[in-house]
């Protein structure tokens, strides 16, 4: 059964054992770049298209209030910018098959 989750090193082990000649530190580091340029694109408010994989975008979130249930008293939590994923097509076809292509 495959673990519930992919580390970032489990995704630069799948760069190295595809033969294609790069070191364990050298997919570390290409695995750690395309992460990074996510992120560098989320942060300046634009999206991350990736084809047939799908969409990195941020959504705005309104403030709130919210009761703390500890004590019951009311606290407004303010406004912000999450990250958010939305599927491709053929994704969510692939998973809803159980992956067979």
């Amino acid at each position: 059964m495959p673990r519930a989750f992919v580390r970032k090193r489990d995704l630069a082990q799948a760069l190295l054992y595809r033969g294609r000649g790069f070191t364990a530190s050298q997919t570390a580091r290409m695995t750690e770049r395309i992460l990074d340029a996510i992120v560098r694109q989320l942060k300046a408010g634009g999206r991350v298209e990736i084809r047939n994989f799908g969409s990195f975008f941020l959504s705005e979130r309104a403030s709130r209030f919210a009761r703390n249930p500890r004590t019951g008293e009311m606290l407004e939590i303010s406004a912000k910018r999450v990250p958010r994923f939305r599927a491709s097509r053929r994704l969510a076809e692939l998973v809803a098959r159980g992956g067979k292509k």
